[in-house]
């Protein structure tokens, strides 16, 4: 995979996406860091009074916050996987931050490394950048207010859905 390619230290590597559970170190990284985001788009989108159950990309039987899914999608890659190829590439962790798999193979940090990774999160979501929604730099959590704030618009006025691109 292309994110694999991307990754620098010698200790980690990355062939394929394992998740439920993560099978090694960088999917361990990349399943919390997306519980994280979808916990903060959840969050957001009951502030924004919207029904996270009615979807429109995930659809499932299963009672899940599909809509949070959808919208946390194009935030993965800026917020989640660059902060994971960060923290690797800077040597923040080294494979004594993750427990040996477990009965059922999964590897997850430990409490230590669990409290950096949630620091550097919230250091890379609180982080500014350009919003065409907005005149001036903003948290990438504003950033997931605002379009949170278009889709509402686009169910209330069938306007076409801009997704969020970040700017290069």
């Amino acid at each position: 995979m292309g994110l694999g390619q991307l990754i620098k230290h010698p200790e980690f590597t990355f062939t394929k996406r394992t998740r439920r559970p993560p099978t090694d170190p960088v999917n361990s990284l990349l399943s919390f860091g997306y519980t994280l985001l979808f916990n903060n788009v959840l969050s957001l989108l009951r502030v924004e009074g919207l029904n996270p159950y009615l979807g429109n990309l995930h659809r499932s039987d299963r009672p899940e916050a599909q809509l949070a899914f959808d919208l946390m999608e194009e935030f993965r890659s800026p917020i989640v996987d660059t902060l994971v190829l960060q923290q690797i590439n800077q040597n923040v962790f080294s494979l004594e931050d993750f427990t040996p798999p477990n009965e059922a193979g999964g590897v997850y940090l430990i409490d230590s490394a669990r409290k950096r990774f949630l620091q550097a999160f919230e250091k890379r979501i609180m982080s500014e950048i350009q919003h065409p929604d907005s005149n001036q730099a903003v948290p990438y959590r504003q950033a997931i207010v605002l379009q949170l704030r278009r889709y509402k618009q686009c169910l209330q006025t069938g306007a076409i859905y801009e997704p969020f691109r970040r700017a290069t």
